[in-house]
């Protein structure tokens, strides 16, 4: 019986010291590819620009380790939706930033953002011809009544 115990405990140990391990080269794996992110900067603005319904621009895209947790910074970010018949929204974020919980992000298997950062943020909405900025989907210059809530960053 001690002999069986001990054995498993012994796997166990190993175990143990295999994952850890791997975390750490995770971890360090990590740390030494993050700044390549910047080459991702013009997919990750047409992504956004599909999900949005709405042309964006980023200016720069930055990832760094910062304390506990990866750190991503959107600087200079734009959107605009500006038709000639149709109403005019311009927005500008001036840094966007965000903190990643990697074990959540990891065990959920889907990024979760610990903290959020925004500074800077400027909005320009104008309305033409009585009109307000049309909701995704619906077609240029489709009058809105009103803000629906979570239109604008729903998929």
């Amino acid at each position: 019986m001690k002999g069986g115990l001990r054995r498993i405990l012994g796997w166990l140990g190993w175990a143990c010291a295999g994952l850890l391990l791997l975390l750490a080269l995770v971890v360090t794996l990590a740390r030494q590819f993050l700044p390549a992110v910047a080459e991702y900067r013009e997919p990750l603005a047409g992504l956004l620009s599909d999900q949005l319904g709405v042309p964006v621009d980023i200016g720069t895209l930055e990832a760094d380790w910062s304390g506990r947790w990866p750190r991503l910074r959107l600087t200079d970010l734009r959107t605009f939706a500006d038709t000639e018949a149709g109403p005019e929204v311009r927005t500008r974020i001036g840094r966007l930033e965000f903190e990643l919980d990697l074990l959540q992000s990891l065990l959920n298997r889907f990024p979760i953002v610990d903290q959020a950062r925004m500074d800077g943020l400027e909005v320009v909405w104008r309305q033409h011809d009585g009109r307000w900025l049309h909701r995704p989907g619906e077609g240029e210059g489709a009058a809105v009544s009103g803000p629906r809530p979570g239109t604008a960053f729903s998929g």
